[in-house]
């Protein structure tokens, strides 16, 4: 693809007379599962560069955010440049209440000189907590914070009672934290779901089993992910995300997993996320105590507000689109909400947070909290035979009658339902596609749980992006302490969704591990316990078929969702029955009944049978699909049968009748990025442009490119020239189709791994056919730079024009009637390139980007070798898919055509690429 349209100048504003000084930042913690942008923890060094200083100058750097924290100072070199790196500390050695260790959350990074005043970077950086480094981890957070281990052997250390004594100690104080992200959308089939009914919880802490949810923060929230949830450390949910926080709430149940959908406890099914939803959280800030050796993740567990924004659109009462937000408020948090009810308080260090038990407590006390235990002396004798029955060991040290929080005054256990009165909750709904002047209608539905006589108010307002959000205030503070259960659907006139579906879930066949069946079906984000409408499923035998009566849903589509169904589940054993019954008792003899009733053992993981479709007319049809789950043998444990019915009347466009019919191609790994540099991008990212090459996609003859009556309220089309690309089963966003070629976009939501890719021909129109699909990989960040002219000898021109005038930057001569000239040294120029990764804020896919939005991960440029300053790299404005990266050119290069490299994210473009610089 040659580049060959001089693009939108991106305009740099510099201040006249000497420059003020400067400072950036980069780096970030290198993990198991890769580099961290701009992610940092106690005692983890950042790197600064900085200019215009004055020489000589001492610059100290300091972190402003939550709290002031001083860092350091660096000296500027003759020419007024700073490099070098400063270092968060941690305790800085001092031990008890005068400690002050950093608080974990977003800062920004502040220079001041002696001389030029102050400079603060562009970049936010995320001040995570040290939960786990690595092998050489200097800092046991969560046992500082309180984690025992306890001291039974080998496979019975996961049963050692002192893990749930206590569990869930809060990372920092027991202040609500607020968390904006969004569920991920995995595409691994149903082993690893990121919204699931987990089937592994422990009886000693849990009234019934949790609602699981992966969350993505939001960049400036990743500091509430531990640094032990970018390790996979053993952990069978790893696999679903890792550098995810958990929100974790009880699935609702009345105190047992025998009652779930009824009580007031925990989460009911119409607030539950599923996969791509985007949540604001409020809740505890939790490390998970029971995996200590794994080093303990952060969670939220348990929210006490959840607000799901549902990524599947809604109809209002009018029949209109709207944009659904499912709101629930509780202090019921189950089991979670049980921690012991002081040891925050202890912690608390005179409201600063962030205490250590070696700050709060003697040493006799300390070794009376950490010692094994409690358990009556007369009882350890028990404890030994059933050890030796259950593992042939011995316990590793002594137990004593006197341990952990029971054996202080502030150790008993806190009450399940907590107050939520305590403070007002607000958040913002983001309101799509609302045309300027539009009027918002709110349409609220109250469920059954609701009883609070708070009132929610709506007001509306711009996001960072310029569109448009609705702002919802629930004003708690001093109210009562009932439960808030509304769903509100924001609409505005607009036509519903194209695609109307509906999907019923016919028949459940049996397949392996028959017994007790706990099953959720989840379509759309639309849940249910399959249990309350299929009784047969309390005793499931081999080979049975068992139906599904009014399991049916209606799903309302635009041409970029999925059609996504998930059933999931497990089979209650022995240990089930225990869930709700050990509450009030000491932990050992909760821990002794749960091994001596049930021995080590957990339920059976039953998987998910997953079904995804893209939102056309040709995924109308019957369904059978199979679960799958991690481990699991001959086929999976039971078999769905499900029906889909197209109900929408979709038009067919003039362009697209009385066509003849293809058969569409994708040539053998010809999906490439949409640069054609050399060696090919292979690799999917998210919002990067690509290219798929084949035959049969398009007519003979036709050549049909974007044009501006086809971006309908800033979006780019899914069906271009009645040609579509499905990504995962989602249909991507088209600027250009031929027979042969077809260039889009990658869904925003892309993450690591391998995805289908297919090619649909007369895409919603007679004699629709659909490509084989073609396995394409996916990564973060696939940069590549587009060019104005490709050379049979592979040195390429960048496509790049000068930041302040807009003018084409290249050999002179190179395209005939256009005007180049070779850029300068000093000079601000602007380089176009695709495949950075997410920006912040992020665009929806297909959507023309509406403002600047810088890259999430650091982008280096060299030009001839020479690293440049970057100034910007992120989306550029007015376009689809098109980064824009804004260097100034090195000093002292001479005239010729340079080599430049752009990496992010430790990946380079390809070799060959050039820019012309003159003196």
């Amino acid at each position: 693809m040659v580049f060959l349209r001089a693009l939108a100048a991106f305009f740099l504003f510099f201040a006249a007379g000497d420059p003020a000084p400067t400072i950036s930042v980069s780096g970030g913690l290198q993990t198991d599962s890769g580099f961290q942008p701009l992610v940092f923890t106690w005692t983890s060094a950042i790197p600064v560069q900085g200019s215009g200083w004055q020489p000589g100058e001492a610059v100290t750097i300091s972190l402003q955010g939550p709290m002031s924290v001083a860092l350091g100072s660096l000296n500027a070199d003759s020419a007024g440049a700073l490099s070098g790196s400063v270092t968060i500390p941690y305790d800085n050695e001092i031990t008890g209440p005068q400690a002050n260790i950093p608080r974990p959350g977003l800062y920004s990074v502040q220079a001041t000189g002696t001389a030029s005043g102050s400079a603060t970077a562009a970049y936010q950086i995320n001040l995570s907590p040290a939960t786990y480094t690595g092998g050489s981890n200097t800092i046991d957070w969560s046992h500082e914070r309180g984690t025992r281990v306890g001291v039974l052997p080998g496979p019975l250390a996961a049963y050692s009672p002192e893990r749930t004594d206590p569990n869930w100690i809060s990372v920092w104080d027991n202040q609500p934290v607020e968390v904006y992200g969004t569920v991920v959308d995995v595409g691994t089939g149903g082993a690893n779901q990121a919204a699931r009914i987990s089937f592994e919880d422990d009886p000693l802490t849990h009234y019934a089993h949790d609602a699981n949810f992966y969350l993505l923060p939001d960049a400036k929230y990743r500091w509430t992910v531990g640094t032990a949830n970018y390790y996979s450390n053993g952990e069978d949910d790893s696999g679903v995300a890792l550098g995810r926080i958990e929100v974790e709430w009880e699935s609702q149940n009345n105190g047992s997993p025998e009652s779930y959908g009824t009580g007031n406890i925990g989460l009911p099914e119409w607030a539950t996320a599923t996969s791509g939803d985007r949540l604001y959280v409020v809740g505890r800030w939790v490390l998970d105590a029971g995996h200590p050796e794994l080093g303990d993740r952060t969670e939220m567990h348990p929210p006490r507000l959840l607000a799901v924004m549902r990524k599947r659109p809604a109809t209002a009462g009018n029949g209109a689109a709207a944009s659904q937000v499912d709101i629930y408020v509780s202090g019921h948090g189950g089991g979670a909400n049980r921690y012991p009810s002081g040891m925050d308080a202890l912690l608390d260090q005179g409201g600063r947070g962030g205490g250590r038990m070696r700050d709060v407590l003697s040493a006799a006390d300390q070794e009376t909290y950490y010692q094994a235990g409690p358990l009556p002396l007369l009882e350890v004798p028990i404890v030994d035979l059933l050890v030796k029955l259950l593992s042939g060991g011995s316990v590793s040290a002594p137990i004593h009658s006197t341990a952990g929080p029971s054996a202080f005054s502030w150790g008993a256990p806190a009450a399940e339902n907590q107050p939520v009165n305590d403070r007002d909750y607000d958040f913002d709904v983001p309101l799509p596609g609302v045309p300027a002047g539009a009027a918002v209608s709110v349409e609220a539905v109250t469920h059954p749980q609701h009883s609070t006589g708070v009132t929610e108010t709506v007001s509306y307002g711009k996001a960072a992006d310029g569109s448009m959000v609705a702002h919802v205030h629930l004003p708690y503070r001093g109210g009562d302490n009932g439960i808030y259960a509304r769903t509100l659907k924001f609409s505005w006139n607009a036509p519903a969704p194209p695609h109307h579906f509906r999907v019923t879930l016919n028949q459940l066949a049996v397949k392996s591990l028959p017994g007790e069946w706990h099953l959720w079906s989840d379509a759309g984000g639309q849940w249910t316990y399959l249990r309350s409408i299929a009784p047969a499923l309390k005793k499931t035998t081999q080979g049975q078929t068992i139906s599904l009566p009014g399991a049916s849903y209606d799903l309302y589509l635009r041409d970029t969702d999925k059609l996504r169904v998930l059933v999931q589940g497990y089979n209650a054993e022995c240990v089930d029955g225990l869930f709700g019954t050990l509450f009030g008792q000491p932990s050992y003899e909760a821990g002794i009944q749960l091994l001596e009733t049930c021995g080590p053992v957990n339920n059976d993981d039953l998987g998910g049978a997953l079904l995804e479709l893209p939102a056309l007319p040709s995924s109308q049809g019957d369904y059978v699909v199979t679960a799958d789950a991690e481990g699991q043998t001959g086929g999976g444990a039971f078999q769905v049968a499900i029906r889909v019915d197209d109900l929408s009347a979709t038009p067919v466009s003039a362009e697209c009748q009385g066509r003849g019919a293809l058969t569409p191609s994708i040539g053998q790994g010809r999906v490439v990025g949409a640069g054609l540099g050399q060696p090919a991008v292979t690799q999917l990212s998210p919002d990067g442009l690509m290219s798929i090459f084949g035959q049969g996609f398009a007519p003979a003859g036709l050549a049909r490119g974007l044009t501006g009556a086809d971006v309908q309220g800033g979006q780019a089309p899914v069906n271009l020239g009645c040609t579509c690309v499905a990504v995962d089963h989602q249909l991507a966003p088209l600027t250009y189709v031929s027979p042969g070629q077809i260039n889009f976009q990658a869904p925003s939501g892309i993450r690591d791994g391998s995805f289908p890719v297919q090619v649909i021909a007369n895409c919603g129109a007679a004699g629709q056919a659909l490509s084989a699909s073609q396995t394409v990989g996916a990564s973060q960040a696939a940069p590549e730079f587009f060019f104005f002219q490709q050379n049979a000898n592979g040195a390429n021109p960048v496509a790049a024009t000068d930041a302040v005038s807009g003018a084409l930057i290249g050999p002179a001569g190179l395209l005939p009637g256009a005007v180049f000239t070779p850029a300068k040294p000093g000079e601000f120029v602007a380089l176009y390139a695709t495949g950075l990764g997410v920006t912040e804020p992020q665009f929806a896919t297909g959507a023309v980007a509406s403002q600047t939005a810088p890259a999430v991960y650091p982008v280096t440029v060299t030009v001839g070798g020479v690293a440049a300053d970057v100034l910007y790299a992120g989306a550029a404005p007015g376009y689809v898919g098109l980064y824009q990266v804004n260097i100034r050119i090195p000093a002292g290069l001479a005239s010729g055509n340079f080599p430049v490299t752009l990496s992010v994210k430790g990946v380079n473009t390809a070799v060959g690429a050039f820019l012309a610089v003159g003196q």
